[in-house]
């Protein structure tokens, strides 16, 4: 156990309480005595339930900027706060439409509003880092739909800000990774109109981070972290880390970028490392990270300096810190562990690791070289809460689990009585109606097929997307076509009532297409089956080919194509009309 001491002198305000890296702040300057209040814009967020957190308050979105500053300056007018902790990228936008000199910046250790909007862009740091000389992937700029494809996949896609202004709100866009041309275009052609995208070369090598604590654009303070579990699998946020003893070329390089800025505060820059040990920098994060527990765990307490800076105290030198010494988030990381299990482990793309060392990881703590995120043994109601979280969240995985087998048992089972009734001549279908999502793709490939082939009925299809008249994707137009189907002039349907009342038969593609039509439409269940079990051989579900390339795409309409000439045999032996 950590020991405390007292200080009772100053508080502190930490902002955005629901984040991890505000539970850490909480905890390590409540464990130093520091009075600490928290903001937090969600009210049954884990910071509230701390034993540390001395009042909660209620914290407007900050991504309404000017409701935010407001709230923030009237909660500060009394100049009780030695220190204020942004703990999102959200707050510390805000904050930085704040003038250079405004106190509010100098209570939550920025640097200059440059700096900080230079570290803010992906596209920014990246010509930073071009300038001073530190190794950066390949990289262009996209704005507008037309730029030309890169010339070997996989490719990285960035917007050059996560978060983007659209609509009035605030929301935050993520990177990916992508495959395939038509992941390319779906990426750009969704987001290029509220921001320009960044696309760099696929770097390879395992996610490093160097985490530093400036003062006045001095390095004080640095810390090294490896990534062993990302969340997704192509690449995210860390699960399970490690520390590192301190890497000579990636602190150099996270040097070079921060006193360039003339930075003041704490910083993550990270890194990918290749199988030489060379170093590419992926990205400057500006504030506390995620995984802030490891370094506070192994030796490097951030928030504490963060907290001696803001008072003017001095700061101790470069702390010595435990290597390796390894933290886990345990909801993130059993999210984790299930996805390694499930995935091909062959695709070097993903990043996965053996399943049975994964299982054996979870003993570390046991040799004491392992904590959990956020588990401090005086704060057992925040223990509490996240034992409970992550139970029922795996629960609730394995409920939905269950549910999706159960419903899709049951309906292999309704659809071959529905078959049997065609075929024994107790049901005439003279009307099908084909469902699936977005009415673009599938259903909307089915129709078009089964008017030319199926004459003996009146074919028609929809979706459940709430936006009509959308044209099928140029890609499946283009599929299509080759199999002389015209789908050149479609436009979308939603599914309404009428719809559902005058089919004699309903078609899904999938077992997601089934679920929201029974909850919108209950009284159709007895007529439904599912399109991919006619087929020769069966396939269920249909894959969605929307954000599938060519070849896939090609792959799944001929999949459809197949299923409805199994349609048009069954129907060729239908009887009189039911009920």
């Amino acid at each position: 156990m950590k020991s405390i001491v007292k200080n009772n002198s100053g508080a502190a305000l930490v902002l955005d309480g629901h984040s991890a890296a505000a539970v850490e702040s909480l905890q390590s300057l409540g464990r130093a005595g520091v009075a600490v209040d928290v903001g937090s814009e969600v009210g049954d967020c884990l910071a509230f339930v701390s034993r540390y957190c001395r009042r909660s308050m209620s914290q407007p979105a900050a991504s309404d900027a000017g409701a935010f500053l407001a709230w923030l300056e009237g909660v500060q007018a009394g100049g009780s706060y030695a220190l204020v902790v942004p703990s999102t990228e959200n707050s510390l936008a805000a904050l930085n439409t704040l003038p250079d000199d405004h106190p509010l910046r100098r209570l939550a250790l920025m640097p200059s509003a440059r700096s900080m909007s230079i570290a803010l862009s992906k596209q920014a740091t990246w010509e930073l880092a071009v300038r001073v000389g530190v190794p950066v992937p390949a990289s262009r700029l996209i704005q507008s739909e037309d730029t030309p494809p890169p010339e070997r996949y996989p490719t990285v896609l960035k917007p050059v800000r996560s978060l983007v202004e659209s609509g009035g709100k605030t929301r935050r866009i993520a990177a990916i990774v992508a495959h395939t041309p038509r992941e390319r275009e779906i990426y750009i052609r969704r987001y290029i109109a509220d921001t320009p995208i960044q696309e760099q070369e696929y770097a390879s090598g395992v996610g490093v981070g160097v985490e530093c604590l400036y003062a006045h654009g001095r390095m004080v303070w640095c810390f090294m972290h490896e990534r062993i579990h990302e969340l997704p699998l192509t690449g995210g946020g860390s699960t399970y880390r490690r520390s590192l003893a301190p890497m000579a070329e990636a602190i150099a390089a996270a040097k070079r970028l921060l006193d360039a800025l003339e930075w003041h505060g704490v910083a993550m820059v990270e890194f990918k490392r290749d199988a030489h040990g060379r170093v590419c920098l992926m990205e400057i994060n500006p504030r506390l990270w995620g995984s802030l527990a490891l370094a506070i765990d192994a030796g490097v307490d951030f928030p504490l300096g963060m907290w001696k800076l803001a008072r003017g105290e001095r700061l101790d030198p470069q702390p010595r810190y435990r290597v390796p010494y390894f933290t886990r988030k345990l909801d993130g990381d059993l999210e984790w562990m299930k996805n390694n299990l499930r995935a091909d482990h062959k695709d070097p793309l993903l990043l996965t690791r053996p399943r049975l060392r994964s299982v054996l990881e979870m003993f570390r703590p046991l040799l004491l070289i392992e904590s959990w995120d956020h588990f401090d043994i005086r704060d057992w109601r925040v223990i509490y809460r996240l034992i409970a979280r992550a139970w029922l969240d795996n629960f609730k995985s394995l409920r939905e689990f269950a549910a999706k087998r159960l419903r899709r048992t049951s309906m292999r089972a309704h659809h071959e009585r529905l078959v049997k009734r065609v075929r024994g001549g107790k049901l005439r279908v003279e009307r099908v109606l084909f469902l699936c999502y977005g009415n673009i793709c599938r259903s909307a490939f089915c129709e078009v097929y089964a008017r030319r082939n199926l004459p003996q009925v009146v074919a028609t299809s929809a979706g459940f997307h709430n936006v009509e008249n959308r044209p099928s994707p140029s890609h499946v137009v283009r599929i299509a076509e080759q199999m002389q189907i015209d789908m050149s002039g479609w436009q979308s349907r939603q599914v309404n009532r009428a719809m559902i009342d005058s089919a004699d038969l309903i078609l899904v593609m999938d077992d997601e297409n089934y679920r929201m039509l029974i909850e919108r439409f209950p009284a159709a269940r007895g007529r439904v089956v599912a399109l991919g079990l006619l087929g020769s051989p069966q396939q269920f579900p249909i894959e969605d080919p929307y954000a599938l390339d060519e070849t896939q795409t090609q792959r799944v309409l001929e999949e459809l194509r197949n299923a409805v000439d199994g349609l048009a045999k069954l129907l060729g032996r239908g009887g009189e009309r039911g009920d």
